[in-house]
């Protein structure tokens, strides 16, 4: 990964927000005033200059004070970054950590650059905090996102987002705290489009309507892939009925998907704890031999409710496996066609050791729907509906087939209407 990193010359691990690491002296250093047309202009200059940049936590006189980016609305400001730069803030002994606060979308990322935002708090942002597009190679790792307001952007509906990145070549999002995006389509992290390697792991993502990390790679070569590892990520109740999908991790389409030892708590009744959808449109393609495994999985709604893990559409050769799920939900592992073009096939999915004694399931432990082809199901006990075709399945006992098909009817047509979000520089 290419990233500009500040020479390691001077132990200032106390006072810079990632462990372990230290500034150099020839960092640009930039003070916050309070004041929103000082604070964007003099940040914007710092990160022109390229290389490493230090915002502090207080002001020149010592006193803690936040970088004004202006109200959270359209008139808020923003910086953008076009040339490689390592932006960290600080956290020093007392506490104080380099706050941002307000703005539209504080940072934003294009032309290539490469670029390692850390250490900054980002305190009611009005759309987003951190927006990347067709940058280099990005490294985002141990920010805070605190209520994040909500844009409008159809009629009354809203936006709001915690860290957006779209293309570029290697991309790290990691050790980030997001919590509370108050719109009803609202996403924790997002990412698509990556060339390179792309690893989201150890954030901790709170409170959102939609989905806490959404993956869609798009591209499929030899050893470049996204691995989404040891995050914890609860959905919170839904906010609002449009958007409300509640689903901790989503991935799409076309790439390499390993999901592992996330703990992933759903207290949204639409959601589902993993869900892969494959589908043709929005570029997506199918989703083919994604790995879900050792993840922890806890579904807090009523027994009509919440799914473990959800295939849609288009999703073959999967492995899903050792996954302990407890609570209560519709079921643990779900399987489904959709009104889509090509026709729906989930071909030779695997799904085998995965502990659910625990998850009292309303409808039925597993479901497999018409779609479904050559699934391999290996349990110990539990109930299954399969309406597939040359399934293999051991261990389990069948279940009526009442109900069928409840599961994402109503989510679904949010998130077609609404696709993916292909955004360029914003006009002053």
């Amino acid at each position: 990964m290419r990233v500009i990193v500040a020479a390691l010359f001077l132990a200032l691990c106390a006072s810079v927000g990632l462990p372990g690491t230290a500034r150099a002296s020839s960092a640009a250093v930039v003070y916050p005033t309070g004041n929103a047309s000082l604070d964007v202009a003099n940040v914007q200059t710092a990160v022109d200059g390229g290389g490493s940049v230090l915002l502090k936590s207080v002001n020149a006189g010592g006193v803690p004070t936040a970088f004004n980016f202006g109200p959270a609305d359209f008139t808020g400001s923003w910086v953008t970054v076009l040339s490689d730069v390592d932006l960290e803030g600080e956290t020093i002994a007392s506490g104080a950590m380099t706050t941002v606060q307000g703005g539209w979308g504080p940072i934003e990322i294009f032309n290539g650059a490469n670029v390692t935002i850390a250490g900054i708090r980002f305190a009611s942002p009005f759309y987003e905090a951190i927006f990347a597009f067709n940058a280099g190679s990005v490294r985002i790792v141990s920010d805070r996102i605190e209520h994040v307001v909500g844009q409008p952007v159809d009629g009354f509906l809203r936006s709001a987002g915690g860290i957006e990145v779209g293309g570029g070549v290697d991309v790290t999002i990691a050790d980030n705290v997001i919590d509370d995006l108050d719109a009803e389509f609202s996403n924790g992290i997002e990412q698509y489009g990556a060339l390179g390697r792309v690893e989201i792991s150890r954030n901790r993502i709170t409170a959102f309507n939609t989905d806490g990390i959404e993956a869609t790679q798009y591209t499929s070569r030899p050893g470049q892939g996204t691995s989404i590892h040891d995050n914890y990520i609860r959905t919170g109740v839904a906010r609002y009925p449009r958007g409300a999908a509640g689903t901790p991790i989503e991935i799409n389409g076309h790439g390499s998907y390993d999901v592992e030892r996330n703990e992933l708590v759903v207290d949204n009744p639409n959601g589902a704890a993993v869900f892969a959808f494959g589908f043709e449109q929005f570029r997506f393609g199918p989703v083919t031999g994604a790995t879900i495994r050792h993840n922890t999985i806890r579904l807090n709604t009523e027994p009509f409710g919440a799914v473990g893990v959800a295939f849609l559409a288009e999703v073959s050769q999967a492995f899903v496996g050792q996954n302990q799920m407890f609570g209560v939900g519709f079921a643990a592992l779900y399987t489904s066609g959709c009104a889509c073009e090509p026709a729906s096939s989930l071909d030779s999915d695997t799904f085998v050791g995965n502990d659910i004694g625990s998850l009292h399931s309303g409808f039925a432990d597993v479901f497999f729907g018409t779609p479904t082809h050559h699934a391999t199901l290996v349990g110990q006990s539990g109930t299954v509906v399969d309406l597939g075709t040359d399934d293999v399945i051991t261990g389990f006992s069948a279940a009526g087939a009442g109900g069928v098909g409840k599961r994402f009817a109503d989510t679904f047509a949010d998130r077609f209407a609404r696709g993916p979000q292909f955004t360029g520089p914003r006009s002053r």
